[in-house]
Parts: C-alpha cells; sequence; structure tokens
C-alpha cells in the first residue's frame, strides 16, 4: 500500500486508502505496476538488506555433460554466485563463482529455467531475494521502489508527459546514484558480503 501511495503522490495523484479496491482511476492503473517494479528494482543491484545465501543440495537427475542439477530457491529473484561446499575431489570447498555479469565469469555453470547447472553435489547460493514488504528495506531501496512504480505506470496515469519525464530525471539523477552510495556503508573491507554470510572474499563489484 506504501508503494501505491508513494508513487501516486510522485504523480500528483490522490492518495488511496484500500490496496484491494483503488478509490480512484489512478490508483488502478497504478497498482498493477508495483509489484514488478520490486521485483525489477531488487533484481537490478546488490542490495545487501535482501542478499541471501543458503545451502542447497543436487537434484538426482544430472545434465547430459554431467553438471549437477540444482534448483534456485522460489524467492530467487537473481542469483548472484555460489561456491562448492561438498569434498569432492577437484573442487575446491571455498572457491567462488560470481554470476550475472559480475566479472569472474566461470564456464563451469549454467542456469536453464529455474534450475543452476553446475558440478557438485551441494553448494552455497548467493542470491538476491524476492522481498515485497516493505519494513525490511533500507530507505534508499524505498525510494528506488516508488520512483520505479511512478515511472513504470506514468504513460497511463497522466497525458502530461512532463511529470513522467520530472520523476524519471530525478531518479537516474539523484535517487538511484544515491541509493547505491549509501549501500556502500553496508560494505565490509570492500568484500562482497551478504548479511550472515562469512566465507566469501571477491570484490565487490
Amino acid at each position: 500500500m506504501d508503494v501505491l501511495n508513494r508513487a501516486l503522490t510522485l504523480l500528483g495523484e490522490k492518495e488511496c486508502t484500500n490496496w484491494d479496491s483503488p478509490s480512484t482511476g489512478a490508483g488502478i492503473k497504478v497498482k498493477p505496476w508495483v509489484l514488478e517494479s520490486i521485483d525489477e528494482v531488487i533484481s537490478s543491484f546488490l542490495w545487501q538488506e535482501v542478499m541471501t545465501s543458503l545451502d542447497i543440495e543436487k537434484e538426482a537427475d544430472l545434465s547430459p555433460d554431467g553438471r549437477s542439477r540444482f534448483v534456485l530457491p522460489s524467492d530467487c529473484l537473481r542469483p548472484l554466485g555460489y561456491r562448492y561446499t561438498g569434498t569432492e575431489a577437484g573442487l575446491p570447498e571455498t572457491a567462488f563463482t560470481r554470476m550475472s555479469g559480475m566479472g569472474m565469469d566461470s564456464n563451469d555453470y549454467e542456469i536453464e529455467g529455474n534450475e543452476l547447472l553446475t558440478y557438485g553435489d551441494e553448494i552455497t547460493l548467493v542470491y538476491n531475494r524476492r522481498e515485497d514488504d516493505p519494513t525490511k528495506w533500507t530507505s534508499e531501496l524505498g525510494r528506488c521502489i516508488y520512483h520505479a512504480a511512478a515511472i513504470n505506470s506514468g504513460q497511463s496515469v497522466t497525458s502530461d508527459a512532463r511529470i513522467v519525464a520530472n520523476v524519471l530525471e530525478k531518479y537516474e539523477r539523484l535517487v538511484r546514484p544515491r541509493a547505491r552510495l549509501l549501500q556502500s556503508k553496508y560494505k565490509k573491507n570492500a568484500q562482497f558480503l551478504p548479511q550472515g554470510f562469512t566465507y566469501i572474499r571477491s570484490h565487490y563489484s
């Protein structure tokens, strides 16, 4: 509800009091974009409050080339990397493979649908999880989501293109860069380090 009303305010529209049945035409038009905007923004950056690590075991069936199939968690929006936790010969236990165009990519993995193909019997996966609860967001993540919802829905809400252009310009020039700068306060010695995960020692990028 908070995302809906913040987006409406950015577009110069009245707030709504009911999420299930928005009381205005603008509210009805913005609502379908709220969840999509949340996923879009959370997937776009290494937000520390949604970075999660989870140990997962391979499925029984292997891919034709001998790699194991690991089913990604249902709340995984963006897989970031993994390390092997098994003791198989030739698989270094603490080696970390980074994914999603973050550099240092390895050729031993592939993502097919909701499955990760790589070697080993068990991995620790690091990923950005889906988080729809605004109380779990930092203020900088929240501001990005509010602006994204307004930008995504703006064309259908208002005929004044200047309003949407102004929101977009502010988002790209101030809101998003400041949010990413503020996120740097969570970094520890320039390490890529999600909360509660102590094994990764790759550079943050």
